[in-house]
C-alpha cells in the first residue's frame, strides 16, 4: 500500500529507496541490537550478534578480497547504516554501486531489482574482526564524494 504525501510516494520501510534515504539522515542516538529472544530455545543455542553505533565492520567479496569498511552510525528500520570507506577491491565493483545509486535516486525501481541480482553475485560477506556476521540486504550507496552503506543482521 502506498501513501501519497506532499507529492512523494512513501513505500514500505524495507524498500531500498526509502531505507537508503533514511540512512542518509544523521542520528547520534546509541542503538544496540536487543538481546536475543529465546522463543523457547536455550540462550546458548543461538545468540544474535550485538552491533553498536561506532562499530566498524569489513565487507569482503566471495573470494575474501576486501571491499571496504562500514562504520555504523545508526539503525533504521532494522538496517545498520553508516559511512563506507572503500578498499582496493571496491574499484572492481564500484560501477555497479554507482549505477545502483543513480537508479535509486531516479526511482527506476524495476531496474534496481535487476541490478540487485548482479550485485548479489559479488557474494558480499560482513566481518567484525575475525567474526563473520550473518547478514542480508547489504547495500552501498555511492554518490562519488560520499559513500554510505547498510546491512541487516540475520537471526
Amino acid at each position: 500500500m502506498e501513501n501519497h504525501r506532499c507529492g512523494f510516494t512513501l513505500r514500505p520501510p524495507n524498500h531500498a529507496l526509502q531505507r537508503m534515504a533514511a540512512c542518509n539522515r544523521r542520528c547520534n542516538r546509541r542503538a544496540a541490537w536487543p538481546p536475543s529472544l529465546s522463543l523457547g530455545r536455550s540462550a546458548t543455542h543461538h545468540t544474535m550478534p550485538v552491533i553498536n553505533i561506532g562499530d566498524t565492520v569489513a565487507l569482503r567479496d566471495k573470494t575474501g578480497e576486501p571491499l571496504g569498511e562500514l562504520t555504523v552510525q545508526e539503525c533504521r528500520y532494522g538496517a545498520w547504516c553508516g559511512t563506507f570507506a572503500p578498499a582496493s577491491g571496491y574499484a572492481r565493483v564500484r560501477d555497479l554501486f554507482v549505477e545502483w545509486t543513480r537508479l535509486v535516486n531516479d526511482q527506476c525501481l524495476s531496474l534496481v531489482d535487476t541490478l540487485d541480482e548482479k550485485i548479489s553475485t559479488i557474494g558480499i560477506s560482513v566481518f567484525r574482526g575475525s567474526e563473520h556476521l550473518p547478514v542480508s540486504d547489504v547495500q552501498i550507496y555511492d554518490e562519488g564524494d560520499q559513500i554510505e552503506g547498510s546491512f541487516r543482521l540475520v537471526a
